[in-house]
């Protein structure tokens, strides 16, 4: 149970409060239901230095992340991988602007977040 709980707060510091359920065949985690009238949005940007402004069009401060994943460019000797789950990391700064604590710089962030009408 410590490392889930240890999952949860890191996920809870991204601004999404997962809750986790007991179904007959074992746990479930669950994302909070939306509010009426909200769309799951999608988008991505180039990363950027530590507490740097990244544009996201469309995303709001009421909005709420769901996830932020910094994803590594496709090389010969690596492929194209998942470097960092970031979401605990990460912010909506204000309308059209996410930031992230840590450098994404070189890499590309993936969006995902409920737009809430």
């Amino acid at each position: 149970m410590a490392t889930l709980g240890a999952k949860k707060a890191r996920l809870v510091g991204g601004g999404v409060d997962l809750r986790v359920v007991a179904t007959p065949s074992g746990l479930d985690v669950q994302a909070p239901t939306p509010a009426v009238g909200s769309k799951l949005k999608v988008s991505y940007a180039d990363g950027a230095n530590a507490n740097t402004n990244i544009p996201i069009t469309g995303i709001t401060t009421s909005d709420v992340l769901v996830s932020v994943l910094e994803i590594q460019p496709p090389t010969a000797i690596s492929g194209s991988t998942i470097k960092s789950d970031q979401t605990a990391n990460a912010t909506i700064y204000s309308n059209g602007n996410i930031r992230i604590s840590q450098s994404t710089a070189g890499n590309q962030v993936l969006v995902v977040w409920w737009d809430v009408a």
